[in-house]
């Protein structure tokens, strides 16, 4: 079968977005690999490097590394030698990541999960963190509008790092005391997320329409998840926080 020049530089980009992708594995095994004894003891036996649980994943991690390289250069080289506008490492970026707008929909919302998983969860009342998580996503994709969508992206370029910076650097003296101050800063973030949209130049009947819809998604959603799993299932929340413990002493100090 023949390939034309246009197909093969396809398959060379497949390649190197492979590459690139198993790269990042390999480097995620080494890392998680790194965490793990080399020798340890146990009842008074000394346990050598070879029976380590750490052997393993290392030789496979440093496999794949190897493999991920010689594709990585192969399909560079193979592009160089195909692309007669003179492919380069200044292209490489473009050419193995185009962003197309279903892209960009794609990375905000991988993104946004990540955000949500590994930031909020762990740190904020699932109450509050679920609420910035929808209250964004549906800003993002309910009004579908560009005025918004940098607004939205200002707003998070803006207060994001004072969240991290708080989240990380700030001193708390108790848990309380940080959970405190976690849920009024996502409280407050959200809360600017949510006026956004007021500013808005739609027709006042689309407007009040669709905020109604953003509202009623960013709260009920929420809502529904912490009471379902918190009274019903009687499933414990990641994070019980300010919002939480209110309703904690709505439930069980006021109505039993």
């Amino acid at each position: 079968m023949n390939i034309d020049k246009t197909q093969l530089r396809e398959l060379r980009l497949a390649d190197l977005r492979t590459a690139i992708i198993l790269l990042i594995l390999a480097i995620a095994i080494l890392a998680e690999a790194s965490t793990f004894p080399m020798t340890d003891s146990w009842g008074g036996v000394e346990n050598v490097w070879y029976v380590s649980p750490a052997l393993f994943p290392l030789v496979i991690g440093c496999l794949l590394l190897i493999l991920a390289m010689v594709l990585l250069v192969t399909a560079y080289r193979s592009l160089i030698s195909l692309d007669s506008t003179g492919f380069h490492w200044k292209t490489l970026i473009p050419a193995v990541l185009p962003i197309s707008p279903r892209g960009r929909d794609t990375l905000f919302i991988i993104g946004l999960l990540i955000f949500y998983v590994y930031l909020l969860i762990p740190a904020v009342d699932f109450f509050l963190a679920t609420t910035l998580f929808q209250a964004t996503l549906t800003i993002r994709f309910l009004f579908d509008c560009p005025s918004l969508n940098r607004q939205l992206a200002a707003a998070y370029l803006t207060l994001l790092p004072v969240v991290l910076l708080v989240f990380f650097f700030y001193p708390f003296d108790t848990t309380d005391n940080q959970l405190l101050a976690s849920d009024t800063l996502i409280g407050c973030f959200t809360l600017v997320l949510l006026a956004l949209p007021l500013r808005m130049k739609f027709p006042p009947q689309d407007r009040k329409r669709r905020y109604s819809n953003m509202l009623l998604a960013t709260l009920l959603i929420p809502l529904l998840l912490t009471v379902g799993f918190q009274y019903f299932m009687l499933v414990p929340m990641p994070t019980e926080g300010t919002i939480i413990q209110m309703m904690d002493y709505l439930r069980y100090d006021l109505f039993d």
